[in-house]
Formats: C-alpha cells, sequence, structure tokens
C-alpha cells in the first residue's frame, strides 16, 4: 500500500473481487486497476463510524487479514493481501477518520494502545467542554463504546466457533483445539528420492505439536502430516558424504512410470557436500508403509557449527520422543475431547448471550446464530451408533431358541468379551460358567448374527478353541452348548478353524487344540488354512519394501508381479476370503457355523465379519459398517493396542501385526467386485485405516471393551464415529443402489448374498492405500491398468463402470435386431451416436483385457480347482465327522463339477424331451438387479424362461443337475434356485403357484432324474 499526506492506495478484496483503493477528499474510492481514471464505486467516510479489525486463526496465533468498515446502514468487509497491508490500513483509516470526524472514529480493540487512545479522547479538553453543555454526550459516548467493545467480542466469538467446527472438517494447516506446538524448527529438509533414483529435497519448516509432527513447504504447496500413533520407528543416521559421480539412471517398467514430482522440489545433486563431510539424518518409518527422512539445517558436522548442528539434531529427537505416549492417557484423544468440550460448552454460552442482545440486528446473523447453537447443541456421539441389545433385537434375538444374557455386564466372565451376550435358550449361566474354563480365555460360543428366515434358523457362532490337550479333555456342557446351536436348523452343524490344521495340532501339545469330534455329534471340522500373526506381519514388511521408492543405487523394479507374489499378501487376502466367504454359503444355505482361531480375536473377526457383510446389506451402509466394525472387532475384543503398536515403538518385538488391515483390503476386494452394493467409497475404508493410528479419537485404543469401560475411553475421547457421520458426504458412493426402498436399514433385517470371487485376476493390490509413500508408483499391469487415465472422482466409480458400458452396447444391439417390447423399451431412447461413443470407449480401455475375454464358467472353475486344492492340502473335515448325512448343496461344485456344455436349447427341443409344467413367473436379473416378468417352461432336466411365450428362443435356462430349491425373502412368493454357477431368484404370482413350482421342479433335480442332464446353465446377462 502506497500512502502519500493527501491519499492511501492499494490492492484490497471487495465483495469477491480485488480492485484498487485510493482514499481522497473523505471518500474511499475504488478502479479496476491502478490506471483507470474514472472509478467504480466510491464510500463516504464521513458516513462511516469506525474501522474494526478481522482475525483468523492461524498457525496456533490469531493473524490479521483484513477489516470491517461499519457504515451507517451496512458492514463493508476488505481483505488485504497480506497481514502487514491490513495491519497498515488499518491504522491509516483510523488515524485519518480521527481527523475527519473526530472522536467517532476510533478502531475498536484490546490491546494497551487501544485503550490508552480512548483514556486521551476522554481526557481531550473539547471533549469535557461539549460534555458540560450537553451531558446527554457522554451517555452517548458509552454507548458507542459499550457496542463497539461487544462488537468485538462478537468478532472473537465468531472465530472460535470456526476453530471449533474446523476440528471436524480440518484441513492441512490448521490445528486442532488442545493442539500444543512443541517445538518449531525452520530449514529443515526432507529427502527423496526422483524416478531415476536422484536424491532431491524439499525445504521447510518442521513442528512437532502433542498429537503429530508436520512438515511445511517454504513455498506452502507440501504438507506432511505424522500422528505420533503412526510412527513405527525412529533412528539417527549418520551418513559420510564425498563428491558423487553422475549415477546411471535407473529404468522403470512402463506401468510403473509417473512424472508426480514438484518443480519447486530441489534436486540434491546442486547440494553435494565435499569430501570428508557428513550429515546427520532422523529417519521415520510409518506403520503405514510411507519412509520419510529429515536433515537440519547445519549439516556439516565437522566444521565450527558442528556442536550446534548435533545439539540441534538431539533436541529434535528428544521433543519427539517426548510427545511420544507412555501410557493411554497420553494419547492426544483424551487431551483433544477435554479442551474441545470446554470451549464448546464456553461458546454455546457466548451465542446464546449474543443472541440475548440487542446490538444484532440482522436477521441473517441470528439465523446462523441459531443454526451453530442447535448444531453444537445436537452434535452426534459417535459412541451411541453401536447398541448390542438393539443390534440383537434387529436379527431376531431373544426368540426361542435364543436368549441374551448379562452374566459378562461387568466384565468380569470373560473380560475380553462383550458385556451383552446371546447365547442358546438352553443353556443356563452355570454352564457357562463351566464351558468358559474349557475354552482359551473364557471366550465361550456366543452368537454374532442370526439369518432372517425362520425356516432356516442358520446363525454365526464365535469363540475360542478348546482347551482338549494331548488327553482329549470334554466338556460335556460345551458339547451341549454346540449341539445347541445346531438344532432346529435346516443343514447342519459346521465348526470352521481358521488356522492350518498344523498349527491347532501344535497347539495340542500346549494343552489347547481342537474338538474332538468323536464327542461332537452331527457336526463337520473344517480347517481354513489361514497364517498367524507372524506370517501376516513379516509379508505385510515385504509388501511395504517392494512399494518403497528406489535409490540411486538400485532404481529398477525388476520382476514386479513376481515379486508382489513372494511377499504372499494377496495369498492370505484370498484365504480369508474364501473361508468368509464359505461360511457364507453355508449359513445362506441352511448350516450354522461356529468359528474360532486360537484364541478367538483375530482371525475370528476377520471371517465373522467378512461373512456377515457378504450376507447382510445393512452391513454395506455407512452405519452399518460402523455398527459391524464396533460389534465383531471392538465389542469382542481384538487387541488393537497390542496389534497395532499404539504404545510400543518397537513394534517387530511385540505382537503387532496387520490383522485390522487386512479386514479392511478384504472389504475393498468386495467392493471393486460389486462397487452398486456398497453405501460408502474407498475413501472411508482409507480414512478408517488412517486413524486407526492416530490418537486422534478413542475408538481403536485398548485391548477390548472392557478396558475402555476402566481407561474411561467413551466419556473422555471422541468416536471416530463422530467425524465420519459429521462427513458423510465425503464417504457416499454415487453408484450406490440401495435394496431397502423406503425401509429404515437400521431396523431391517434381510439377506442380500454377495459372492465374490477369489481367483487371481480379481484379487489386486489397493494402490490407493499401499502405493502412498512412493510417487512413481503406479497401479501395475492387472486388470484395468488404464485407471490413471480417470481423474480421481471416476476412479472410485470406475470399476462399475466397465459392466454398464458392456450392458450398454449389448441392450441396444438387442434392441436393433428385434422388435420392441416392454421389456426394451428403455433402450429406444438410445441413437447411433450414443453407440459409437459407447462401443469407442469399451475399445480403447477394455476390448484388449484379456481378464473380459475369458468366460464367466472358466473363472469358476479356476475358482473351484483352487478351493480343492485348499481342501485337499488342509482339510480332514469329511473323514473326521462322525456323521454321514449329505453334504450341504453349497459346497456341491468340489464334488460334482457342472457337466460339458452342449449349447443353449430352443422351444422345439423342449417340446421334444416334454414340457412338465409353464407359466408366467418373474425372475431377478443377474445383473442389473431388476425384477423382470417371464415365462417359464419346465422339463425334466431344464428349466427355461422366455421374454414372451411366444418366442422361439429362450433368454435364458437353467441346468436343474446339482441344483437346489428354497425358500427365498427377496420378495412375497419368492424361492430360489442354487446352481453350482449362481442363484437364481424367482417370484411367483402367489403362494400356491410357489408351492406347486417349487414341488414339480424339486421332484425333478433327484439324482435318479438329473443324471442324464449334459447341458449347463446360460444368460443373457439381464
Amino acid at each position: 500500500m502506497a500512502q502519500n499526506n493527501e491519499t492511501m492506495e492499494g490492492i484490497l478484496e471487495f465483495k469477491k473481487k480485488k480492485w484498487w483503493f485510493s482514499v481522497k477528499e473523505h471518500k474511499l474510492f475504488w478502479y479496476k486497476n491502478n490506471m483507470d481514471a474514472i472509478h467504480s464505486g466510491f464510500i463516504d467516510l464521513y458516513g462511516c463510524s469506525n474501522v474494526i479489525p478481522i482475525r483468523v486463526r492461524m498457525d496456533g496465533s490469531f493473524k490479521t487479514i483484513g477489516f470491517q468498515l461499519n457504515s451507517t446502514d451496512k458492514k463493508l468487509i476488505f481483505h488485504a493481501p497480506t497481514s502487514e497491508d491490513a495491519l497498515n490500513w488499518i491504522e491509516k483509516l483510523n488515524s485519518y477518520m480521527k481527523d475527519i470526524i473526530g472522536i467517532r472514529g476510533t478502531i475498536r480493540g484490546k490491546t494497551k494502545t487501544m485503550r490508552s487512545e480512548v483514556d486521551t479522547i476522554r481526557e481531550d479538553s473539547e471533549y469535557q467542554r461539549e460534555l458540560v453543555r450537553d451531558p446527554s454526550i457522554g451517555e452517548v459516548f458509552q454507548e458507542e463504546e459499550k457496542k463497539e467493545e461487544w462488537e468485538g467480542a462478537y468478532a472473537d466469538l465468531i472465530n472460535r466457533i470456526g476453530s471449533l467446527l474446523t476440528d471436524m472438517n480440518p484441513t492441512e494447516n490448521s490445528f486442532f483445539t488442545g493442539e500444543k506446538v512443541i517445538w518449531k524448527l525452520s530449514g529443515m529438509k526432507l529427502h527423496e528420492f526422483n524416478e531415476d533414483g536422484s536424491e532431491y529435497f524439499i525445504s521447510g519448516t518442521s513442528v512437532i505439536t502433542g498429537y503429530n509432527l508436520r512438515f511445511t513447504s517454504d513455498d506452502g504447496t507440501y504438507t506432511v502430516q505424522i500422528p505420533h500413533l503412526q510412527i513405527a520407528s525412529l533412528q539417527s543416521q549418520t551418513e559420510v558424504l564425498s563428491v558423487v559421480n553422475p549415477t546411471k539412471k535407473g529404468v522403470l517398467p512402463n506401468f510403473l512410470r509417473s512424472t508426480r514430482v514438484s518443480n519447486t522440489f530441489h534436486t540434491q545433486k546442486n547440494n553435494v557436500q565435499k569430501d570428508g563431510l557428513s550429515r546427520k539424518y532422523i529417519c521415520l518409518d510409518c506403520k503405514d508403509g510411507r519412509k520419510f527422512r529429515f536433515s537440519f539445517p547445519t549439516e556439516n558436522l565437522a566444521s565450527s557449527k558442528g556442536d550446534e548442528g548435533e545439539k540441534v539434531n538431539q533436541e529434535f529427537e528428544g521433543q519427539l520422543h517426548v510427545a511420544f505416549p507412555v501410557s493411554i492417557f497420553g494419547v492426544f484423544a483424551f487431551r483433544f475431547r477435554q479442551h474441545r468440550e470446554e470451549q464448546r460448552t464456553i461458546l454455546l454460552d457466548g451465542i446464546e448471550e449474543a443472541l440475548n442482545n440487542d446490538y444484532i440486528t440482522s436477521e441473517d446473523e441470528r439465523y446462523e446464530l441459531t443454526r451453530i447453537r442447535d448444531e453444537l447443541y445436537m452434535e452426534e456421539d459417535g459412541w451411541d451408533i453401536y447398541n448390542a441389545t438393539e443390534e440383537l433385537k434387529r436379527v431376531g434375538v431373544p426368540c426361542n431358541e435364543w436368549r441374551i444374557t448379562d452374566i459378562n455386564s461387568d466384565g468380569r466372565f470373560c473380560k475380553t468379551y462383550p458385556a451383552v451376550l446371546a447365547v442358546p435358550s438352553s443353556v443356563t449361566d452355570a454352564n457357562l460358567r463351566k464351558i468358559a474354563g474349557f475354552r482359551s480365555m473364557g471366550r465361550i460360543p456366543a452368537l454374532t448374527w442370526r439369518h432372517p428366515n425362520a425356516s432356516l434358523n442358520s446363525v454365526i457362532v464365535r469363540c475360542s478353541q478348546p482347551l482338549v490337550g494331548l488327553t482329549n479333555d470334554r466338556c460335556e456342557e460345551d458339547e451341549q452348548l454346540c449341539a445347541a446351536v445346531g438344532t432346529g436348523i435346516k443343514g447342519r452343524l459346521f465348526v470352521m478353524d481358521a488356522r492350518p490344521k498344523v498349527n491347532a495340532i501344535a497347539n495340542q501339545a500346549k494343552g489347547s487344540g481342537y474338538e474332538n469330534m468323536a464327542a461332537y455329534k452331527n457336526t463337520t471340522l473344517k480347517f481354513l488354512g489361514i497364517d498367524n500373526i507372524h506370517v501376516v506381519r513379516t509379508s505385510l514388511n515385504k509388501l511395504q519394501s517392494l512399494c518403497q521408492a528406489r535409490t540411486g543405487k538400485t532404481t529398477e523394479y525388476p520382476n514386479w508381479l513376481s515379486g508382489l507374489e513372494s511377499t504372499g499378501w494377496l495369498t492370505h487376502i484370498r484365504k480369508i476370503l474364501r473361508g468368509a466367504r464359505r461360511i457364507a454359503e453355508l449359513v445362506d444355505c441352511g448350516s450354522s457355523v461356529i468359528i474360532h482361531c486360537s484364541d478367538g480375536w483375530d482371525r475370528t473377526s476377520q471371517l465373522s465379519a467378512l461373512a456377515q457383510l457378504m450376507l447382510d446389506p445393512y452391513f454395506r451402509t455407512i452405519r452399518g459398517f460402523e455398527v459391524l466394525i464396533e460389534k465383531d472387532w471392538l465389542q469382542f475384543g481384538h487387541k488393537f493396542a497390542d496389534r497395532c503398536g499404539h504404545l510400543d515403538y518397537e513394534i517387530e518385538k511385540g505382537e503387532y501385526s496387520p490383522i485390522f488391515l487386512q479386514f479392511i483390503d478384504a472389504v475393498f476386494q468386495i467392493h471393486r467386485q460389486f462397487p452398486q452394493e456398497f453405501e460408502f467409497n474407498q475413501d472411508l475404508l482409507i480414512t478408517i485405516m488412517d486413524h486407526v493410528n492416530s490418537g486422534l479419537f478413542g475408538t481403536f485404543l485398548c485391548n477390548s471393551y472392557t478396558e475402555r469401560v476402566l481407561n474411561k475411553v467413551f466419556e473422555d475421547t471422541y468416536s471416530l464415529w463422530t467425524y465420519v457421520n459429521r462427513n458423510m458426504e465425503s464417504f457416499l458412493n454415487s453408484s450406490y443402489l440401495s435394496p431397502f426402498s423406503n425401509r429404515k436399514p437400521s431396523s431391517t433385517h434381510m439377506v442380500h448374498f454377495l459372492n465374490p470371487s477369489t481367483a487371481e485376476p480379481h484379487i489386486v493390490l489397493w494402490e490407493d492405500y499401499y502405493f502412498r509413500g512412493n510417487a512413481h508408483l503406479s497401479l501395475p499391469a492387472q486388470r484395468h491398468h488404464s485407471v490413471n487415465l480417470f481423474n480421481a472422482h471416476i476412479r472410485r466409480n470406475f470399476y462399475g463402470l466397465e459392466e454398464a458400458i458392456r450392458q450398454t452396447l449389448d441392450s441396444m444391439n438387442n434392441s436393433q435386431k428385434s422388435e420392441a417390447d416392454e421389456d426394451d423399451q428403455h433402450n429406444n431412447g438410445y441413437n447411433s451416436h450414443t453407440a459409437t461413443v459407447l462401443q469407442d470407449l469399451y475399445d480403447r480401455f477394455f476390448a484388449n483385457d484379456q481378464t473380459l475375454q475369458s468366460s464367466y464358467q472358466e473363472d469358476n472353475m479356476q475358482r473351484f480347482d483352487s478351493e480343492k486344492e485348499d481342501d485337499e492340502a488342509g482339510d480332514e473335515t469329511a473323514s473326521v465327522s462322525t456323521d454321514v448325512s449329505p453334504t450341504p448343496r453349497s459346497l456341491a461344485p468340489q464334488h460334482q463339477p457342472p457337466m460339458p456344455k452342449s449349447g443353449p436349447l430352443t422351444m422345439i427341443d423342449l417340446k421334444e424331451s416334454g414340457i412338465i409344467k409353464e407359466g408366467a413367473l418373474s425372475k431377478k436379473g443377474g445383473n442389473r438387479h431388476n425384477w423382470s416378468n417371464r415365462w417359464f417352461v419346465l422339463t425334466s432336466t431344464h428349466l427355461c424362461y422366455f421374454k414372451k411365450q411366444t418366442d422361439a428362443k429362450p433368454c435364458g435356462q437353467i441346468s436343474l443337475y446339482g441344483s437346489k430349491v428354497s425358500l427365498s425373502n427377496r420378495k412375497a412368493y419368492c424361492f430360489a434356485i442354487s446352481t453350482p454357477e449362481r442363484v437364481y431368484q424367482i417370484s411367483a404370482p402367489n403362494d400356491a403357484e410357489k408351492d406347486s413350482w417349487m414341488k414339480t421342479i424339486q421332484e425333478q433335480t433327484t439324482p435318479e432324474r438329473s443324471s442324464t442332464n449334459n447341458t449347463e446353465d446360460f444368460d443373457t446377462g439381464e
């Protein structure tokens, strides 16, 4: 801002536009630029009362960014380019207005300087003379002073409200309430590597707070925040430097190349030191795989300033270690809620006082204050998202077979179990205590989910391993409880042991083991072969090393895909998904399942939660997913503190293991295959994983529900779900198709089974999460290698785009080849131009994908073959069982693979083979998931369906070989036909027709009638 004796000039922002302002002749003029001779408007300063600073909270303190000019009828807001310019304008305008309007031209404030200026005005002799002549002038002045003082308090109130609301919607540079700065150092350097392996650094400022370590580049374009709980290790390194010869540039594979290095970064080649000098580094390894190297302003330890550099280094390390919590109460989440609740109470009182003040004349201001007050009063508490009794009520408990017990209400019965448990009605609390002595850690079999179909009565129960030992000890009460779980179900009882069998046998030598099937009648035991926490930890370490940036010595990524396979990470994910899918299939077919591993809080939680996610669409909503995590992970005692190493900074020596990360990764795999079935997007999964180790919320603190109660986590910290539900729009999936219609998801219990493929092409690396620590990695050459051509928003919903384009093309082709009927009238609106554009999209991005060219049957055969290999390697369940009843149909593909295909049938073929029954039914589409009316024709080997009764060729056929007919709750009068390839949902017009069709189809599915079948299913993809 320029100024002389007569004018003040400079650039200010006014009404969201930048203007050139000039003060002259007691007016404030504004122009489009400083060259214009004609002004665009002006303000008469005689009509203005005062100048009010506008302050905001930045970097932990308040800074002036502009000013408010109060005129007789309005308030005018101006923003200056810099804080210094704002202060200059305020000072000069205040002085200028004093000269032209006397005592009314004052700037509001609370500093000693401002108060002294008011005192000077009061002592002004002219003012005293006026006061003698007219005493009312004193009252007017006091009223104006009181109003200005209140306006200052009001502006401060608004600023503090903004700061409080920012806590639940933070920005990169914002500080949380109660976040105290411990140490700050400018001139720090963050060292990284370019794509070719050469080193570069970013110069900036590091700040250590009670919550995190944050680094901001000097130009403000690059910010890194590392919560203290996210740090896996902290090391100090000294590197002896010599003159560096240019290194040979390494070559990245084409599919790993990208250029995301900012031009503001400095390459290390220009900062090479001479021979004999050294540099001190602080190296931080994070639990999410990111690695950071920092160096200090004084790098030459051999120079005269070396002692100073060493001192700075040691102080940095010391302050960072001080910031690490040594107990649960040192985690920032406790301080965060304490300070924020104090501020929240003060602000609510301030808002009430402001609303009762007559100085607020604007209805808009009153409405905004009322809205903020209501928002603060009604702020949702994320701890209330899960209520055990309500969730059990949703799944139909209590009922005749199951009851709710409060035996663990005080946490003494089992300190790692929830306070509310559901157990068989026939088992007394006294027997439960005996069973607790027979199960590891006292974790008895307890219900976690029940099928909504009362005719099936199947359930998912979880527990820990039995303490049988080498002597094969027994517990009659435990056997009776397991028998009660299997009573009244349509199928049979399965015990799914998540461990490899060899591990279970090893535990038997330690006094634990697995169920003896000779004692558990009518029960099948299966081992799923999922590895323990130590194997998983090693696998993640290999994966994170693979995803790190290469240095100048090893810049290449040789054999990327084989290296990825050697980590074993995706193999672990496939095993978990395959086991969860088996459990879901069994339960959906009427069999009950008891799940356990060793202690029942790691692999058991993975399998139980994923099986429910596949079955129950409620858990695929945002709030339902929160309930699922609360129930099967937090309430049932997954040891988050130990598995995440919250208070252990040598995690390799403790019980650290990424068990929960495996679960979230598996959810990502299902989400990727069924994007329209989830209300939330992948951002929610990443946010959850980030806050598992952030220490900002108390959700994942401690090892059990009982520990959280004892440490007052629920009273003294916020839940992560408070933040998620407040920002729910950020996590919504735009592709979601809700199955609930007008029903409330939290009070609806239904099954919509998702059957994810676990074949190798369909289980991919979660690049949005694992590649965050390396800017040069992009999506490997797997199925969707063209994903980087799309922006981030489209990429979150990309996986459904491929199928949508293909379906649309098929639909338009069909509408061009045949006459339009009521089933494809929606296709008539497409024109040839649309078809051309869609075909071009498909050809460019999908046509060359070899995975798409493989048939659905080949994918299923690969899936069944891989499952069979796993069964042969890790299971001996059939030989162990003492019951010789048939295996449920859900496992039929392993034992009776589909017969070779001989092509689709026609109406002539059906008439020749003999039509047993025909009629109009409604069928649920396999891809579009809409219900369509079809004409069904039943023969002894097939059930075919036509769009119209007069059609010569069916639009689909269902092979009755190996199929099973059962009731379904998807729709009124609905039944399901389960085949090795798919489950068909069919609805009849009334109950009598439903029973007639089910009975007739069931008669054709007997082994004697279906043995002549030599064809398989086909469907047009409707």
